[in-house]
């Protein structure tokens, strides 16, 4: 499904080029559970920024399902994100004043889908990640646990070929976090390709692959 080749990013900052990322070549195949690790600034999330289309390398080949991603235009590249990758993040990233069912129905008013049909899907998407009795409660009224499922509900409604998290637990307690990893593997058993950031090697057992970054490079 995905496939990296040689890829490298550099920023430039004040103090000059920064390597995020250093020749990088992987290969992940579809309906893989993935778990990356590493320290802080290692690399991790400018990995996952760039297999989730939100960065573009600096030099290399990024493949998708055997697409070149390199040459493609950002109109291009902005409905491919919609239409395949879900991601969820560690600050969930709910709209306050949204209940959790116009915040699971957000990627589809992008898509133009009619409000019907929106609406229904999100109720599937929210009972998927067993929320059916939550749909009219705000992120305020909802645990840290139950606002994280609400985010991966909201990435899986347009039905993505992967999910994408970075750090979806680092938020949560030891029980909530195990709730989430849980059901994870749950939608990997069904057939999703997911990759996960993780700094908790207690998590790394859900995956069925690990991969380890230091200074920009996979080590393992």
């Amino acid at each position: 499904m995905i496939e990296l080749r040689n890829v490298s990013k550099t920023y430039i900052s004040s103090h000059g080029e920064v390597a995020a990322l250093s020749n990088v070549s992987l290969k992940v195949n579809a309906a893989e559970f993935v778990a990356i690790t590493g320290s802080s600034g290692s690399g991790k999330s400018t990995l996952l920024s760039i297999i989730g289309c939100l960065d573009k390398p600096t030099s290399g080949q990024y493949l998708f399902e055997n697409t070149p991603l390199n040459i493609v235009d950002d109109k291009w590249l902005a409905k491919f994100r919609n239409h395949k990758i879900g991601f969820v993040f560690q600050q969930f990233n709910l709209i306050p004043r949204f209940n959790a069912l116009e915040n699971v129905e957000l990627p589809l008013v992008y898509s133009d889908v009619p409000k019907k049909v929106r609406q229904h899907k999100a109720k599937l998407a929210l009972q998927a990640v067993g929320l059916a009795d939550r749909i009219t409660h705000r992120p305020s009224e909802l645990s840290g646990g139950q606002q994280q499922r609400v985010a991966i509900a909201r990435s899986l409604i347009n039905n993505p070929s992967i999910i994408l998290a970075d750090e979806p637990t680092g938020s949560l307690d030891k029980k909530s976090s195990h709730e989430v990893m849980s059901l994870f593997k749950q939608l990997h058993e069904v057939g999703k390709t997911i990759i996960f950031i993780t700094h908790d090697n207690n998590l790394l057992s859900f995956a069925t692959r690990v991969l380890s970054m230091s200074d920009g490079r996979l080590v393992r």
